[in-house]
This record gives structure tokens, sequence and C-alpha cells, in this order.
């Protein structure tokens, strides 16, 4: 294991829950930076707690804007892959993440193990 992927797992670990989060803005800015990259794998993880919701920013809305942007991301030429802890995510994410792909994790201690094999398929 080599030092960066220790200092990576070691961030992950420290997420913490923020109870708010604008999916789609948060999609459309990075993928507006990526789009500016010559890379030949354009790819964003989203780690994400459950739905998207902010004060005004919540239901239909929250889960359309979200899709709408991950759309957007795909027409640019980025990958999207979300990681989440939220159990009821089969509920909601098939919808957002039409032209994506996802996983539900059973914990959220299980990231840091989880990623690295994630990350290394969506990259070969």
């Amino acid at each position: 294991e080599n030092a960066v992927s220790q200092v990576v797992r070691q961030r992950i670990a420290g997420i913490a829950c923020g109870l708010e989060n604008r999916d789609g803005a948060a999609l459309r800015h990075t993928t507006a930076i990526l789009k500016g990259r010559e890379e030949h794998t354009r790819l964003i993880i989203l780690i994400s707690d459950g739905k998207p919701v902010d004060k005004e920013y919540a239901g239909r809305h929250a889960i359309e804007d979200t899709r709408k942007a991950l759309l957007e991301a795909r027409q640019a030429g980025v990958r999207t892959f979300c990681i989440t802890v939220d159990q009821k995510a089969p509920d909601y994410l098939p919808r957002m993440y039409r032209h994506s792909s996802w996983v539900v994790v059973n914990a959220v201690e299980q990231l840091p193990e989880k990623i690295s094999p994630i990350f290394a398929r969506l990259t070969t």
C-alpha cells in the first residue's frame, strides 16, 4: 500500500454528514472542471449519505436536478458512479442514476475498504 492511498483512506474515513447537499450543483461544477482536462478517463465518484437535500432543494426537484446533472456529465464524456450508505437508496437511485451506476455500502466504516476496488474496476 502506498502513502497516497493511505492518505486517501484517512480522508474518506473522516467524512462526516453535513445534512445539506446539492448534488446537481456539485456534479455540474466538477463536470465543468473535468471537461477541460486531457485525461482519457474522466470519472466522478459521488460518495453520498442519502438523497440530495438542502433548504429549498429537496424531494422530486432535487432528484430530477441530480439526474439531469448526471446526464449532462455523461454527454460531456465524464463517467459517474455513486457510493452511498443510505439503505433506502434503491427506492430513488435507479431514477437518479439511470445513466450511471451506483452501489450501497452497509456501513460508513466500510467505505475506505470498498472504494479502492471500485476505483480500480472503473478505471481499467
